[in-house]
Formats: structure tokens, C-alpha cells, sequence
């Protein structure tokens, strides 16, 4: 039944009109099943018939209304869906979360003060609903629609005593929200948040997610070299050797001016070390050949790699 031909639409329009007069019959399997036939139809018609079943004085009937919402709400029913939100069943706001998720998208299609509505009204969930389910899903979507300024309220979900779940999701969505805006002096300020939170893991995971995307796109090709090095120096610092080597001989590749290569260099030596320290030799002598075709003329430097070269090679 699906498809955007002028004799499909037609017929779309039909079966809706046929399935609403079935919602009115008395026989709750019918309604229920009328549902469901709306949600898989999956035109946009079908998000007001549907939302009017929310109101619906059966838990069954509005479960279903929700579940095939989260297929076909759009724009135009989202204050009906903010509305529902207060129903007592926790499994019909779950799946009514998703359908606001499904209707904002990322957020641009819908007007300025319904947008504003939406985002307070997660934000609400997020903090107060009583199933952590359904707070994870308020974060999720937070995290596809929410702009930069959601990003505080998100964390205060990660650093509370929260469920995992919930702390989890809210922190996925602001790596989603980080990523999406390509705003590298944003990104620094949430990662010296990091660093004074402690949070170690979180903040490699954050690097590396944000450095692997950005570098998909050709507006942030100059940021992903900050954002690089800034990733680099985060897994030296956590002694996370074996994931910065790579980078690092990657860099040293690369044109780069003096003060940057010497710069990789003194990053390649700390490998080294790190590597010897561990009893990893093979690595840590992989790492001071590495740097011999670039140590012309930094004899400091091409001293530390021979020290670290003769260590390596100790019995």
C-alpha cells in the first residue's frame, strides 16, 4: 500500500478513512487491530487519527496508538504527543518519546516555540519520570534534536546517581550532540570538563568518536588535526600507548612545520617508553626506528631514541 503515485495516494487516503470508522467500534481487538493497520500503513494521515486514540480510556488501545506512532508522527502532531505524555503506563510514554523523536528528526523541521516546547518537555522527563527507561529514551532523543545548550542538563544525568541506563544514554547524546554541531572550541571546553571531572575513559571516548566523524567531513578536515593531537596527548597521559602509536606515526608523514614534527617525535618517544616500561621491547625498539629518518638535525632528540634503542635491545 505504500508509494507516492497519484493512484496510490488516492487509495491510501481511502483505507485510512475505512480504518477511523473502525476505531469507533465497540469491540476493543477491532480498534486495537485498526491501530496497528495505521502504524504499518505508515502515511502521514494516519498521526491525527491515531493521536486521538491516546486519550483513549483503554490501555491496550492506546499502547498500540503509541507503538504505531513512533512509525508515522510527523511534525504536525507533536503537541498532541507532548499532551499524551503524562499517561500512567510507562511502556505508552516510552513509546511516545520515540514518536517525538521520529517527528522532530534533528530538530529543523519543526517551528522555533514548538521546538522550544518539545525540548523543555524532555527535559522534564529526562529529570522526572519514574521508569529510567523511559528517561534514556528522553536522552536519546534529546541527543538527535537538542542544540549545544542541552548539553549541560544532559550531564548533570551522568554525574548524578542515576540509573546506568539513563547515564549511559545521556552520555551518548552528548557525544551525538558534539559531534553534529562541529564546533572545535565547544568541543575543547567539554573536554577540559572532562579532565577536571576526571572522567579519563569518557573523554578518549569522546576524542575518538568526535575525530572519526569530523574527519568525514570537508568543512572540519583543519579541526581534526587539533582534535587529533588533543586525543594523542589524552591516551599518553592514560599510558594508552598501543592506540596513540598509530596516530603518531600517521603524523609523521604528514607536512607538518618543525615545531610540529619535533613536537610528534617527543609524542613517539613517550610510546617508546611507555612500551619499554611495560616490557613490551619489540614495540618500544619499533618505535625508536620509527624516528630515524626524522631526526636530522635534532640531536637532542635523536639521543633519547638512541637511549631508548639500547634499552630495547637489552637481554
Amino acid at each position: 500500500m505504500k508509494g507516492s503515485g497519484p493512484e496510490q495516494l488516492v487509495r491510501q487516503r481511502q483505507v485510512v478513512s475505512i480504518l477511523q470508522k473502525a476505531l469507533d467500534e465497540p469491540a476493543l481487538e477491532v480498534v486495537v487491530e485498526a491501530a496497528e493497520s495505521l502504524g504499518t500503513l505508515g502515511v502521514p494521515e494516519a498521526g491525527p487519527v491515531l493521536t486521538v486514540l491516546l486519550r483513549h480510556p483503554s490501555q491496550s488501545v492506546r499502547q498500540t496508538a503509541a507503538l504505531a506512532l513512533e512509525r508515522v508522527a510527523d511534525p504536525g502532531i507533536v503537541d498532541g504527543l507532548i499532551e499524551a505524555l503524562d499517561d500512567p503506563l510507562s511502556t505508552i510514554r516510552f513509546s511516545l518519546v520515540g514518536a517525538l523523536g521520529h517527528a522532530a528528526g534533528d530538530g529543523r523541521n519543526l517551528g522555533q516555540p514548538q521546538r522550544l516546547r518539545l525540548l523543555a518537555r524532555l527535559e522534564g522527563v529526562l529529570a522526572h519520570d519514574a521508569d529510567p527507561g523511559v528517561r534514556s529514551r528522553a536522552a536519546t532523543v534529546l541527543g538527535e534534536c537538542g542544540p549545544s545548550g542541552i548539553l549541560p542538563t544532559l550531564w548533570r544525568r551522568v554525574v548524578a546517581g542515576e540509573d546506568v541506563r539513563v547515564q549511559e544514554k545521556a552520555w551518548a547524546a552528548i557525544i551525538e550532540i558534539l559531534c553534529r554541531t562541529g564546533n572545535l572550541d565547544l568541543l575543547q571546553q567539554w573536554d577540559r570538563i572532562l579532565i577536571e571531572a576526571g572522567q579519563g575513559p569518557r573523554r578518549l571516548q569522546l576524542l575518538n568518536e568526535v575525530s572519526a566523524r569530523w574527519q568525514k567531513r570537508e568543512d572540519l578536515k583543519k579541526a581534526v588535526a587539533t582534535v587529533r593531537e588533543t586525543l594523542v596527548q589524552a591516551q599518553l597521559e592514560q599510558g594508552k600507548w598501543v592506540a596513540a602509536f598509530p596516530l603518531i606515526r600517521e603524523m609523521l608523514t604528514l607536512p607538518a612545520s618543525d615545531a610540529d614534527q619535533e613536537k610528534s617525535l617527543h609524542w613517539l618517544l613517550t610510546v617508546g617508553q611507555q612500551a619499554l616500561k611495560e616490557g613490551n621491547r619489540p614495540e618500544a625498539l619499533h618505535a625508536a626506528q620509527e624516528a630515524q629518518p626524522h631526526l636530522v638535525r635534532k640531536p637532542n632528540l635523536a639521543a633519547e631514541f638512541e637511549k631508548l634503542e639500547r634499552s630495547a635491545k637489552e637481554p
